[in-house]
């Protein structure tokens, strides 16, 4: 029977969505398998930083991975300093942290879990991105350009993995409250987890889900109307909590 595979066990979004799709009747899911970092977390352990690709390749054949089984990509870390708008402040090595994990670790997970499908000939991928990649602005430069690259790569690979029946569903929530965002204030359209598990569950497969959907349309002006991209950008840093 196909299981949940879940990358990112502490998560609260990755947790809220394994456990939706484990719970839910549409789907027949006996499992979550949660690969992290810690042991009182996770059934898998892995050290990404060490040797990535091997550790991917290691953990998804200790996981099992199989056709139809359902994996959920749920890695990113956001800098503490990520509002901070003078250079002179900025950690470069939280930053790079904050990249390696967000960016290349993500795209890593999501290409080899996507190979691994593909020669099985099915399954069926959620991957968590952001609004703050559509479009990135200078508050939230170093996770959402980590984010635009994720989508990019996603975007491009998705039509020809359908093809071979993997589905792939990018999510792109707005503010959610977790320990993520615990340095910043609610913002305009803020949801809660579960709001998130639900909305997924709701709309997958999509090829990409707008969490709120009203963000594809935000998404449009502030790409389009350079003063609204401005005034988004005011709003985010006035949520910082100092």
């Amino acid at each position: 029977m196909p299981k949940i595979i879940l990358y990112g066990s502490s998560s609260e979004l990755g947790i809220a969505t394994a456990n939706k799709f484990l719970n839910s009747d549409r789907y027949k899911f006996t499992e979550i398998v949660t690969i992290g970092r810690k042991a009182e977390t996770s059934k898998i352990v892995w050290q990404p930083e060490v040797d990535s690709l091997n550790e991917i390749t290691r953990v998804n054949f200790e996981a099992q991975i199989a056709k139809n089984d359902l994996v959920v990509i749920a890695l990113g870390s956001l800098p503490r300093l990520e509002l901070e708008v003078d250079p002179s402040n900025w950690d470069l090595q939280e930053i790079g942290e904050s990249i390696f994990v967000t960016c290349y670790l993500s795209v890593m997970v999501f290409l080899k879990v996507a190979k691994d499908f593909y020669n099985l000939g099915g399954g069926q991928i959620i991957i968590f991105s952001s609004v703050a990649s559509s479009p990135v602005l200078p508050a939230n430069i170093f996770y959402g350009s980590s984010k635009f690259m994720l989508d990019k790569i996603v975007f491009n690979y998705q039509k020809a993995l359908r093809k071979s029946k993997v589905e792939v569903s990018l999510v792109k929530p707005a503010y959610v409250d977790t320990k993520l965002n615990a340095n910043r204030k609610p913002t305009s359209f803020s949801i809660s987890v579960g709001d998130v598990s639900n909305y997924i569950l709701s709309q997958f497969p999509n090829r990409i889900i707008w969490i709120p959907g009203i963000f594809r349309a935000i998404s449009l002006i502030l790409t389009k109307v350079p003063i609204f991209k401005r005034i988004a950008n005011k709003a985010i840093l006035k949520s910082i909590i100092s």
